[in-house]
């Protein structure tokens, strides 16, 4: 029993017993719901023991969608804020990681932020502790969700100690620190600021990693410091991401799929870019893309060939690897922007009647079947 009245060993003995059952368990975490109030009061608890189990148990509960509302409304995130600075490394992991849990609800990234949890979140990046680098970092990607904080994470000085991060042995930390770096590559500021500490060719290098997870946020990461910056497209390319990215093409995870195309969507603005990724063999599996089941992934592979439709070359490798097809399909897709991807790519590759005479034709007749039942459309979302 958790209480105010039994002593520290019996209150920390119930936290782990708590935070072991809702580990694995989602059932677990909706059926211990009345363990939060308790749990939170004993984040108060002068036993350093007790804050930690306490706050291990907050972090498992908090996977569960509804107990990041009810653990915030109890009143967890100021005195979890507190912990991060305790002299105990395993406090300021758990403390750090159950904020990482709750950052995931909007509402908790205004309120963790308010109640002042970036300063010594950035503070515990430089951490001996692999375990609270990783946690505190995967709270920063998820408070850089908001648009505010991403401006207060780099002013508080989170950049560097990230990018550091990127060159740890461990996956975890890899995988938290690129998510963090992509969220805040969002922001313009940040794009420069970030590739001025030198995150692009550790992110060109984490390409490579044998982790998903790993080459999923560093794929997003680039991509997001490649929109709206000419510079950075220039120095991705430079730094060698275009022959990996389009690697991860034909990754059997749809996450990495849709990074990887949007990246490759983002540098294929650059003129010199789009020879270069087509060179590179990105043409064929940017065509296979435009038939995935996500939007996401078809979205990013019609923005990049579209990109590379401008070339009377690159027309015609796009003919020939039969994208054709599926872009008539996709030109009468829901999606607003993949809709006008795919019709703008299609009218580029019907340009030049010599290389095909009848891709004209056979655009014009398909398109105008799909037209005839064609419903109200709706707009598609983006991953951040």
């Amino acid at each position: 029993m958790l209480s105010d009245s039994t002593s520290d060993s019996e209150n920390q003995q119930a936290s782990q017993i708590v935070a072991e059952l809702v580990r694995d368990c989602d059932r677990s975490r909706v059926m211990l719901i009345s363990a939060i109030e308790p749990l939170v009061r004993l984040l108060s608890s002068s036993s350093v023991g007790v804050n930690e189990a306490a706050a291990g148990a907050l972090w498992n509960l908090a996977m569960n969608y509804d107990n990041k509302v009810k653990i915030a409304n109890a009143g967890a995130i100021e005195p979890l804020v507190r912990l991060l600075s305790s002299s105990s490394v395993r406090v300021n992991e758990a403390a750090a990681g159950a904020l990482w849990n709750l950052a995931t609800n909007n509402d908790n990234m205004v309120k963790i932020a308010n109640a002042g949890a970036i300063e010594p979140l950035v503070r515990l990046l430089s951490s001996s502790s692999v375990g609270v680098n990783e946690a505190a970092a995967g709270a920063l990607w998820n408070l850089a969700m908001n648009n505010d904080n991403m401006v207060k994470i780099a002013d508080a000085g989170a950049i560097g100690p990230l990018v550091r991060l990127l060159l740890s042995s461990s996956v975890g930390v890899q995988v938290a620190a690129a998510g963090a770096l992509c969220n805040l590559a969002i922001n313009a500021a940040n794009k420069v600021k970030i590739a001025y500490a030198g995150a692009i060719e550790p992110l060109v290098r984490l390409l490579l990693s044998s982790s998903v997870g790993v080459q999923e946020a560093a794929a997003g990461g680039l991509k997001n410091l490649a929109v709206s910056n000419a510079e950075n497209k220039v120095k991705i390319a430079d730094a060698g991401a275009i022959g990996p990215l389009v690697s991860l093409l034909s990754s059997s995870s749809v996450g990495v799929q849709e990074q990887a195309a949007g990246a490759l969507c983002s540098l294929a603005a650059n003129d010199d870019n789009t020879v270069k990724i087509a060179d590179a063999g990105a043409i064929m599996p940017l065509v296979r893309l435009l038939s995935s089941s996500s939007l996401g992934v078809q979205e990013h592979a019609a923005g990049a060939l579209l990109h590379l439709s401008i070339n009377i070359i690159d027309r015609k490798r796009i003919i020939d690897a039969g994208a054709i097809g599926p872009l008539v399909h996709l030109s009468a897709s829901s999606c607003v922007k993949l809709r006008e991807y795919a019709s703008k790519v299609l009218d580029n590759l019907s340009l030049d009647m010599n290389l095909s005479p009848n891709v004209h034709a056979r655009y014009l007749q398909l398109s105008r079947n799909k037209r005839t039942s064609r419903r109200r459309r709706r707009l598609c979302g983006t991953w951040q």
